[in-house]
């Protein structure tokens, strides 16, 4: 959640090499996700390389926004900022208190970029964030691979 993620390396944004930016992709819904975070109060900080969602306790937090994020990197933070505010913005204590919760969260934003490559029948970049999601499951829970 709060990891930056560098946009710019294949291996973190796997969809961001077949599908390019967000917000060339999928500018309507680029362009509703800021108008989204805007409305919710949140801190927009438009940073190339980064994108992350950093809550705040009781309140929005902030966006880190690569303006070169692909489809896949806007939801993966989109469905964090989207279920926190559903929690009622408790901050990041209760998730990094509890590793099931933390990893619970992570894999419903991972699955938001799996979706979309499974959409577009690409089974290549589906691979590639899978094993992304795997190794981060393995990191938060302590996991062998």
């Amino acid at each position: 959640m709060t990891e930056e993620v560098d946009a710019f390396l294949p291996e973190a944004d796997p969809l961001r090499v077949k599908y390019g930016p967000a917000r060339i992709s999928h500018p309507d819904e680029f362009e509703h996700a800021l108008e989204e975070l805007k409305e919710a109060g949140v801190e927009i900080d438009f940073r190339s390389g980064s994108l992350a969602y950093s809550p705040e306790k009781g309140g929005p937090g902030r966006m880190i926004f690569a303006p070169d994020g692909s489809i896949g990197a806007l939801r993966h933070e989109m469905r964090h900022f989207r279920d926190i505010r559903a929690e009622g913005y408790p901050g990041l204590g209760p998730y990094m208190a509890d590793p099931l919760l933390y990893w619970k969260m992570e894999f419903r934003a991972y699955m938001e970029e799996v979706r979309f490559a499974r959409s577009m029948r690409d089974y290549e970049s589906t691979s590639k964030i899978l094993k992304i999601m795997r190794k981060v499951k393995s990191e938060i829970l302590g996991e062998v691979l």
